[in-house]
């Protein structure tokens, strides 16, 4: 095997819409021999990637752990989630705020080899350790510091991304300057921020369906309905999260037709219908829910779902 071939089979892999173990063996193999001819980090945290989106955290782990070693705070990032969340089935917060501290000392720039990050992996890791603030994960509780580093990273996301990318962290940080602005009731403040939060992640759901995104929305529409009024008469796709918490049905059309979705109590709480399809939760309706093969949050961002109508 020689770099050429290696990268073939890593492509080659990627490309394959159902892979064996056979195929997966000759991937690591292949990643294995990289590292070995580089001696890059770049394999490694694929290989930690790669595990941690098949759930088998232990070999992400295994293989952030061999990344950080060898100087990526790239790496550190995603062993502080690996740590915060207890992914391996252990929490560990002292580890995680550690991880999450070298990230923020790090250099932002594009040499991830020598330990560079990117802004918005220094940005993740600032918004975590200011929750390890508020919520005295292994640090002291201190609310005054979570306010300090919010009120820093929205300052300079203001500054520095007035034409802001909705795939930015711009949400994640203003999500938390808005809650900080309502317990100092300055809510038009508050709602102005979650309105864009709003409009961020409908964009961000259009192009990719992301479930953290999806709990986002969720929480973005709670924030902005404990502030305002349900209007029956003026509201759309991402409203029924707030409107479906009780029983009711509603209807919208797409391409002249209509389509109906249901909320409907049941022993385990709430169930939900989209057509003939029933759903635990309105997050999972949207995740897998579809009309003709597309996704409601993919529609709904190209405008193509209109005439929203409360029926009960």
């Amino acid at each position: 095997m020689n770099l050429k071939e290696a990268e073939d089979i890593i492509i080659e892999t990627e490309n394959k819409s159902v892979t064996t173990e056979e195929d997966e063996f000759r991937m690591v193999e292949a990643l294995m021999f990289i590292f070995k001819e580089t001696r890059e980090c770049k394999p490694i945290l694929y290989l930690g990637g790669y595990y941690y989106g098949k759930k088998d955290f232990d070999l992400a782990l295994k293989y952030y752990d061999m990344a950080a070693g060898l100087g990526s705070n790239e790496a550190n990032l995603y062993l502080g989630y690996v740590w915060y969340y207890g992914r391996t089935g252990q929490r560990d917060y002292e580890k995680a705020f550690k991880c999450f501290e070298a990230v923020t000392k790090a250099t932002v720039g594009d040499d991830k080899e020598h330990g560079q990050v990117s802004n918005d992996d220094q940005v993740e890791a600032s918004l975590k350790i200011a929750d390890m603030y508020k919520n005295g994960y292994y640090v002291k509780e201190d609310y005054k510091e979570y306010k300090k580093i919010i009120n820093k990273l929205f300052k300079d996301m203001k500054l520095f991304f007035e034409d802001h990318d909705v795939f930015q962290k711009y949400t994640e940080v203003g999500l938390r300057k808005a809650r900080i602005f309502e317990q100092e009731n300055k809510k038009e403040d508050a709602l102005e921020i979650y309105y864009v939060c709003r409009y961020d992640l409908a964009v961000r759901l259009t192009y990719n369906l992301f479930f953290g995104d999806v709990n986002q929305m969720s929480w973005v529409i709670d924030d902005i309905y404990r502030l305002t009024e349900f209007d029956s008469i003026d509201f759309d796709l991402y409203d029924l999260f707030h409107l479906l918490k009780e029983e009711h049905q509603v209807q919208f059309l797409y391409e002249n037709k209509t389509y109906i979705i249901e909320s409907k109590k049941d022993k385990e709480g709430m169930s939900y219908r989209l057509e003939d399809k029933w759903y635990r939760t309105f997050n999972d309706l949207l995740l897998y829910g579809s009309v003709k093969g597309d996704s409601l949050p993919f529609l709904y961002g190209y405008n193509r779902l209109d005439d929203w109508r409360l029926l009960k």
